[in-house]
Order: C-alpha cells, then sequence, then structure tokens
C-alpha cells in the first residue's frame, strides 16, 4: 500500500502563487504534480494500491476527481487543524496497514528512481559523497521525504506512542527493526518556492517544435521553422527600452548547428496559464493581472508604427488566414459552410455567414497600431504575484507575410 501524504496547504510563498491548494496539486511541465508522482509509483511498484491524503475542508474539481479516477488512487481527508507531519495514525487504520507493508511519499515531493525493498528512509545524498551515520539520517532534515515499513501495524503503535508525531514515531519504529538509509536518486523538493521554481527550470515543458534549455538560469530556445526563431529574437532586440520591462532579458542570440538561437534570464514566474487551470487564485489576482496586460497594451499602443501598412496587413491576416482556417475545419469535419447550422434545436446561420459578419464587424473598428506581441495567450504571460508585474514571452515577431516587424494591429 502506497499513501500520498499531501494533507495540508502549501506554504504562504506558493499561496501567494497558487492560493490555498495542497502540494500534490501543484502545476509541473503542464501537469498536475500527483500525475507524475502517480505514474512514477506505478511503475515503481505495479498493483499497489494508492492513496492520496488531502485536507479536509479542500474540494476537488470535476476535472482533479476525474485525473484520481484514472490514476486508480484513492482519497482520503486530513481534519482540518491537524499538527502532524505525516499520516495521521487513524488513517492508517482505516487503510488496513496492519495487514502489510506500507510505503509513504511525501505530497511536494517527486522521486525518478524510488528506493527498493521495506524498512527504509530515502535520506538527502550527503554533500562530496558518502554516507550519512544513523543517528544523522534519523534527524528530519536529513529525510528525502519517501518511507517504506514492513510491519504497517508496527507503524500506527510507533505513532500511539509517539503521540502522533511522526518523526517521533519513525524513530521508535526503528528501536524495533532497524531501518536502511538510501540515498535520493533523481529527486525533486517542491515544498518551497524557490525548490519549486528550480524543479520547473528542470522539467520545462516543452512543443514538439522547440528545444527549450535551462542552464544556469538562461533560457535557451531553438527550433523549427527557423524563420520563426529568429523573429522572436529580433523582436526581443528591437522592442523600445520603455518595452523591455514587459519582457526577459535577451542575454544572446545566433546559431548553432545552422539553426538559430536565443537566450533569455530565466524567470522563477508562473505563466498565467497554470494559474487558470490550477490555482485557486481569488478574483482580485485576476484583475491585477489584467490591469497589468492593460498597461502592456497602452504602452505598447502607437510607437511609431506606420497605420496604414498596418492596417493593410491586419486585413489580410483577418480575411484571409480566417477563411483558411476555416476552410481548413470544414473540409476536416465534412460540414458544408452553406448550410444552415442548429444548435440546441434553434436554426443558425451558416458558418460562412457566421464567419464573414464577424470580419465585417472587426474591419470595421478603429485601427489600434502599435508594438504587437502577436500570440498574447495566457501561457505566454508570466506574471509576479507579489508585484503584480508581467512580463510576455514567445512572441510572433512576423506579420501575414513573413515580414520580421514588431508592429502589428492590437485590436
Amino acid at each position: 500500500m502506497i499513501i500520498i501524504d499531501s494533507g495540508k496547504y502549501v506554504q504562504p510563498d506558493l499561496q501567494a502563487e497558487f492560493g490555498a491548494i495542497p502540494a500534490c496539486m501543484l502545476p509541473l511541465a503542464n501537469r498536475k504534480l500527483i500525475e507524475h508522482q502517480g505514474e512514477a509509483l506505478g511503475a515503481a511498484f505495479p498493483g499497489e494500491s494508492v492513496t492520496v491524503v488531502l485536507p479536509e475542508q479542500y474540494v476537488l474539481t470535476m476535472h482533479e476527481k476525474a485525473l484520481l479516477d484514472r490514476l486508480g488512487v484513492m482519497v482520503r481527508r486530513r481534519p482540518s487543524g491537524s499538527l502532524q507531519c505525516a499520516v495521521p495514525e487513524d488513517i492508517l487504520r482505516a487503510l488496513d496497514s496492519g495487514r502489510g507493508g506500507i510505503r509513504i511519499l511525501l505530497g511536494d515531493r517527486l522521486f525518478g528512481v524510488f528506493p527498493e525493498g521495506l524498512d527504509l528512509i530515502s535520506v538527502l545524498p550527503c554533500p562530496g559523497g558518502g554516507n550519512r551515520d544513523g543517528g544523522q539520517n534519523l534527524e528530519e532534515s536529513s529525510w528525502a521525504g519517501f518511507f517504506a515499513f514492513s510491519n504497517g501495524a508496527g507503524l500506527v503503535r510507533s505513532l500511539s506512542a509517539a503521540g502522533g508525531s511522526f518523526a517521533d514515531a519513525v524513530r521508535h519504529y526503528e528501536r524495533e527493526r532497524a531501518l536502511r538509509f538510501i540515498p535520493a536518486d533523481r529527486w525533486c523538493d517542491l515544498g518551497r518556492l524557490e525548490s519549486y521554481f528550480h524543479s520547473r527550470s528542470v522539467l520545462t515543458a516543452q512543443r514538439s517544435f522547440n528545444k527549450l534549455n535551462v542552464d544556469a538560469d538562461i533560457v535557451t530556445k531553438t527550433g523549427i521553422p527557423p524563420e520563426k526563431i529568429e523573429a522572436e529574437a529580433e523582436w526581443f532586440r528591437r522592442v523600445p527600452e520603455h518595452i523591455k520591462k514587459y519582457t526577459p532579458r535577451l542575454i544572446s542570440e545566433g546559431r548553432r548547428a545552422g539553426l538559430p538561437y536565443y537566450q533569455l534570464e530565466y524567470l522563477p514566474l508562473s505563466p498565467l496559464n497554470e494559474l487558470f487551470v490550477h490555482g485557486r487564485n481569488p478574483v482580485s489576482f485576476w484583475e491585477n493581472a489584467f490591469d497589468s496586460v492593460r498597461d502592456f497594451f497602452v504602452d505598447a499602443s502607437g510607437s511609431g508604427a506606420d497605420e496604414k501598412s498596418i492596417q493593410k496587413a491586419a486585413h489580410r491576416l483577418y480575411a484571409d488566414k480566417t477563411r483558411q482556417r476555416l476552410h481548413i475545419f470544414t473540409t476536416a469535419e465534412g460540414i458544408d459552410d452553406a448550410e444552415p447550422l442548429y444548435f440546441a434545436g434553434e436554426r443558425l446561420p451558416p458558418l460562412r455567414k457566421i464567419g464573414e459578419e464577424c470580419l465585417d464587424k472587426t474591419v470595421a473598428l478603429p485601427c489600434a497600431p502599435g508594438i504587437l506581441h502577436g500570440d498574447l495567450c495566457l501561457s505566454n504571460i508570466l506574471i509576479d504575484p507579489m508585484a503584480g508585474n508581467i512580463k510576455v514571452i514567445d512572441p510572433r515577431g512576423i506579420d501575414h507575410d513573413n515580414i520580421k516587424t514588431i508592429y502589428g494591429e492590437q485590436k
């Protein structure tokens, strides 16, 4: 039996970033941490049941319930106000731990390799290698966050003898059954803000046509098509000084192995898409976030852009690309875009007519020339929740005619 102990909310510095969520629900590489944990545990210990302990008051979303069902993870609740640092005794009893061994993974930890066997504690590797002696290994500061006990009933008795303190219970258990201390291999601690972002930099989410590498606080990006990477680098280089406060610092650019690349400073900030999908931030957080986005648009407006050429390029983008995408979609789905649509029993205009109405209304709006990011979706907006400042990444830097430019139509 395996227990993922995530019975408390994340620490205040992480709550400022994501709201009140348990650690196992933190985003990591565009997925929740528990997805990584569940897959790693399933591969290491196939066939063993997995239970996650969550705070009593935490309400699972429909997506989270479906995710846990897909992973085959059962849920137990820790009473609010509990001061215990690991799985409470009553939960162990309810899970019939006396029938066999039990493994415990702290909810804010991720292991690339789990130690095999039972009666062991995964511990931090000693600086410079070597082993820790038993006395040091029984100190909580050396524990990496994974435990395996052969005698679940003995662990329950130890918890009772230790008054519910998990750390003291481990020491009590060790007096009855000797524990091995195994140095952790490829593990991450995501329980603190700085270690969380360090782990993110190691497990950077990548899209298939781009390659990102984070090393020594520098992000290096390369990929295909090469014109796209060159356009992004040029956009970061050419934007005026008053816009650079909204961007990471461009460190270098050039070509390696025949492909263009550019380097930016690595910022320990979360993108808005992860906060929207995985976080529990209050409305005030989003009000501040979109105030910052509005400030970016205001500062980027005008800025020496050629209104006539921008309007012409924008019209081609709105009209040509929209019609092209609609044609691709209707062809793939076998839809006749000249026939009426029906939704909930109501007759609607044909898709082609809906598209043309949208185009007419868009073109009729006043032109808003300025510096254009070109792909200002939530995943391309990083935010500092304490200061409320945003940083934008992955600009388009190229217009509909594949001409490199920092300008465009903001609307």
